[in-house]
């Protein structure tokens, strides 16, 4: 975007109905008919091939689960069954010489899993007993947050990497909006973690809160201004942007960019949510929405043609959603 350069990438969709997960530059492709899985970088079209869809064990759900109700119409026509991927998140990036460990939130009970390049299958963390809603890699660990605010960690790179150990809980509270629908996001805003919490009715966002949390005394605060930060969330990686050192793309402080967190790029519920006032405007569909999603020094844009295109610009990362001209 500093450099007024854009890239049209053709060509890139799949025709079998892939889904696409974002992170750090690098694109998640699972194919539900088929159940392939990789790893894919755009414009460098470089491919890392995964551990298929048929490697996770397949579950029966047992009991109602509000996640489970919330995901139910994205997967209905999954032929895998239980068996699909929700989230990703990366270790570091593929080019780079690591212990490149993916991981990602899988099946209709939302576990924990996680693969290398190379191995056969995938390896699952099925002992946790509630619904895992976003991840989080930091400081050579895993970290997840369920629906009810419980945060766990993993030691992905140790001698037990499907050990999974909490580390936080919330309290319980009034809520006066306990009948409604919520996803949870952990997000790390400068070594600081954050849940925001996101209520539905019926599929569509009604409002968030947000609360910062100490994973060494197991203390938290609610945050009621993010100042010159802004969140963005939804069915990629969570982020948390400083917009101090640059605003290319007039993105509004103290807010969160939320899109659908269920659908792939073309449903109605996405918006900006205001953290201060706590007002909200949804980008209804028959507008020109722009979702980026998060890459390092590139910016992917999905329109609501669902091409593709990329926006490069130095030292910056996005996701969101920004409503252009038509």
């Amino acid at each position: 975007m500093s450099n007024n350069k854009t890239y049209k990438i053709i060509d890139f969709a799949s025709a079998d109905g892939k889904l696409y997960l974002s992170w750090g530059g690098w694109i998640l492709c699972v194919s539900e008919e088929i159940g392939a899985v990789n790893l894919t970088h755009p414009v460098w079209r470089t491919v890392i091939d995964l551990p298929g869809l048929d490697t996770f064990p397949e579950y029966i759900q047992e009991n109602d689960d509000p996640l489970d109700t919330l995901h139910e119409y994205t997967h209905e026509n999954d032929e895998n069954g239980s068996r699909y991927i929700s989230k990703m998140v990366l270790s570091g990036s593929p080019t780079i010489k690591c212990d490149l460990v993916v991981m990602v939130i899988w099946g209709k009970k939302h576990q924990l899993g996680f693969s290398r390049p190379g191995d056969s299958s995938w390896s699952v963390m099925d002992t946790w007993d509630g619904s895992f809603s976003d991840i989080l890699y930091h400081s050579r660990r895993l970290y997840a947050v369920d629906s009810t605010r419980r945060v766990v960690e993993c030691d992905i790179h140790g001698p037990n990497p499907s050990q999974i150990q909490q580390v936080f809980s919330l309290p319980n509270v009034d809520d006066r909006l306990a009948s409604f629908d919520k996803i949870c996001y952990l997000v790390e805003s400068f070594g600081k973690f954050l849940i925001a919490r996101r209520h539905f009715a019926y599929r569509n966002t009604l409002s968030f809160d947000i609360v910062e949390i100490d994973l060494k005394d197991g203390s938290h605060k609610e945050i009621r201004h993010l100042w010159n930060k802004s969140l963005f969330l939804g069915f990629n990686a969570s982020l948390c942007l400083h917009l101090s050192a640059w605003n290319v793309v007039k993105l509004k402080p103290n807010c969160i960019y939320f899109t659908d967190h269920f659908g792939q790029c073309v449903d109605s519920d996405m918006g900006v949510f205001c953290v201060q006032n706590m007002r909200m405007r949804v980008y209804p569909v028959d507008f020109r929405v722009l979702l980026l999603l998060h890459l390092y020094g590139l910016c992917l844009v999905f329109n609501s043609r669902i091409s593709l295109h990329f926006w490069e610009f130095s030292h910056c990362s996005v996701v969101g959603v920004l409503e252009t001209e038509s």
